[in-house]
């Protein structure tokens, strides 16, 4: 399994803001999808200034291998789960 990166670990600190800042505006069904569109442009910023890629893509010191990484194809049953439960409520 791949160690996690800085740039994975502001990714996760970002998207957590965002979810907590979408419960707050009630728009918590919204927020999943947008998250993943969000990721690609966050990718495509930290990309485009070649030094901050460069700090965020290594592995921080000490930082152990996740062993309970969420599998993509998990994530995106997890997601079409909740888009569903969404339309069932309404």
């Amino acid at each position: 399994m791949k160690s996690a990166t800085y740039r994975d670990l502001a990714w996760d600190d970002l998207a957590e803001l965002v979810r907590e800042a979408a419960a707050t505006a009630d728009m918590s069904n919204e927020v999943e999808m947008a998250l993943v569109q969000f990721r690609d442009s966050f990718n495509a910023a930290v990309d485009a200034v070649p030094p901050v890629a460069k700090a965020l893509d290594r592995a921080p010191d000490g930082l152990e291998p996740e062993t309970d990484t969420v599998d993509p194809i998990n994530r995106a049953d997890e997601i079409a789960a909740h888009i569903s439960e969404t339309f069932n409520k309404k």
